[in-house]
């Protein structure tokens, strides 16, 4: 399988290489739903966030938690992981309104790795 350079901020695509065990069509399919699920899933966890919808809060962070992670984007998996738990517990979190803000911003970050990892992978 094309090696993907590992010299990216935000992701590590060393788990999704491993379970993908040179399955090149795994690879490019995993990346591109990524690309076309994350915006909306951040859309529809800002709008449930913003109608103190916990339950759907608390949906669309674990979702992200998952793809982040799958990508190997840790830190900003903890960001979602951290409003799914604030979600959970109820409590209030004067700082979810940052948070949010970041996992925007690192997720544009992502997605800009993801695509040029694409990119590369491809033309290998």
């Amino acid at each position: 399988m094309a090696q993907i350079a590992e010299e990216y901020q935000h992701i590590n695509l060393a788990y999704l290489k491993e379970i993908a065990d040179g399955d090149k069509a795994f690879v490019e399919e995993t990346i591109n739903t990524y690309l076309q699920t994350i915006p909306s899933e951040i859309v529809q966890l800002k709008d449930a966030l913003q109608t103190n919808n916990c339950h759907q809060a608390s949906f669309h962070a674990h979702t992200l938690k998952g793809a982040f992670n799958f990508v190997g984007a840790t830190t900003i998996a903890g960001l979602c992981s951290h409003i799914e738990d604030v979600c959970h517990t109820k409590q209030a979190d004067a700082g979810i309104v940052k948070t949010l803000n970041t996992i925007e911003t690192v997720s544009a970050s992502v997605s800009k790795e993801l695509k040029s990892a694409l990119s590369e992978f491809i033309t290998k």
